[in-house]
């Protein structure tokens, strides 16, 4: 799920240049993602940017506001934050479950979303 505001590409035109996300990514609103890659269930927080060549693994937290560097890999199961991005923590079982929750139910608010705004005024 991609939120508002979030821009996702690149300038440059080089060969290979390319976003790469999968299955269940979080990415907040007003993030930026230059050329890189998000693994399935990688989380990136609001207002935050990730680097050209950079990775973020399954189930890795960018927090909100980091800036992560061009070719940093996020490894699974950690947190990064601030700017530059660096290491915070370990992720606890809870927290890696909870962004699977999170996932969801962003999914189904979208759902009611699009069911509201298929309705009439009068309705």
């Amino acid at each position: 799920m991609i939120q508002d505001n979030s821009r996702v590409g690149s300038n440059s035109k080089g060969e290979g240049d390319a976003v790469n996300i999968g299955d269940n990514v979080y990415v907040g609103a007003n993030v930026r993602l230059d050329t890189c890659e998000l693994e399935s269930f990688a989380y990136v927080g609001m207002g935050a940017s990730v680097g050209k060549g950079s990775k973020v693994e399954s189930f890795a937290v960018v927090a909100a506001g980091a800036n992560v560097p061009e070719g940093t890999t996020v490894p699974t199961g950690q947190v990064y934050a601030g700017s530059p991005a660096r290491y915070l923590r370990d992720l606890t079982q809870h927290e890696k479950h909870l962004i699977g929750e999170h996932h969801f139910e962003m999914q189904q608010l979208a759902q009611v979303y699009n069911e509201m705004t298929e309705m009439t005024m009068r309705e």
